[in-house]
């Protein structure tokens, strides 16, 4: 079966037998991907929440971040 991207996240965190050691910043990860950032991206992006910044060579995520609720996110 094809996947069809970042939904399959979401149908799978609705499974019954499946839990999350820190849901919050899934779900805040899910709401930035439903807002067009990589899914895998936010799922860094959340869990760096405690973080003074996100450095990354990635101009599409920073720029996926702006205005987000998110650690600073910079280039090295």
């Amino acid at each position: 079966m094809k996947s069809t991207g970042w939904c399959d996240q979401r149908a799978f965190a609705g499974l019954p037998n499946v839990t999350f050691q820190e849901p919050e910043r899934v779900a805040a990860a899910l709401k930035w991907a439903d807002g067009g950032m990589d899914f895998a991206d936010a799922l860094h992006l959340a869990a760096a929440a405690d973080c003074e910044a996100f450095v990354t060579f990635d101009q599409k995520m920073a720029k996926a971040s702006e205005g987000l609720n998110t650690p600073s996110v910079r280039e090295p």
